[in-house]
């Protein structure tokens, strides 16, 4: 809010309150960060190549991090009782799990 120059109330008041700027957030960085790194796996053909480079990229990021990332951080913190966190991370978790399926699958 100080980097804003904004009330903490007129931000909450924006998004309805201090849950749902959270939800927005989250939605934000799956929109902004997450799924942009899974563009190269997503593509049609996709197989062990782009497999490969996700991983190694993957591994190298969380080496970089100490902290995880906003959607690891929110699942530990608020899995099992905010039933709108745990729905965000099993869209991310099942469409990881769908391409990389897929990626498998191309490969054979």
């Amino acid at each position: 809010t100080d980097e804003l120059n904004i009330n903490r109330f007129s931000l909450y008041n924006t998004y309805g309150d201090k849950q749902q700027l959270y939800y927005e957030a989250l939605d934000a960085y799956l929109k902004k960060v997450s799924l942009p790194s899974l563009t190269d796996l997503e593509k049609d053909g996709a197989s062990l190549p782009e497999l490969e480079s996700f991983l190694k990229s993957f591994a190298e990021l969380q080496r970089k991090r100490s902290c995880g990332c906003f959607i690891q951080n929110a699942l530990v913190e608020h899995a099992g009782e905010d039933d709108d966190v745990l729905r965000k991370g099993h869209f991310l978790f099942d469409h990881l799990i769908d391409i990389i399926a897929d990626a498998l699958t191309n490969a054979q």
